[in-house]
């Protein structure tokens, strides 16, 4: 048996949890650098992470495209 839907469900997930510890990393890899980041959580479908440089007031706004294979 192939898992049919239960296989693309749970591939769906797989790749959900790897997309969202992606996120979680690099705004880790932010905060540690003295960003603020702050992850959307699927509010903003076009924004992955929100970040400001607290030095200078700037902040911006990141969405990766990336293969999770």
């Amino acid at each position: 048996m192939d898992g049919g839907i239960i296989g693309m469900a749970k591939t769906h997930i797989d790749n959900t949890l790897t997309a969202l510890a992606g996120e979680f990393l690099v705004a880790g890899h932010l905060c540690l650098r003295g960003f603020v980041a702050s992850l959307t959580l699927k509010n903003y479908p076009a924004v992955d992470i929100f970040c400001l440089n607290p030095s200078n007031s700037v902040v911006c706004a990141g969405h990766g495209t990336g293969y999770v294979g």
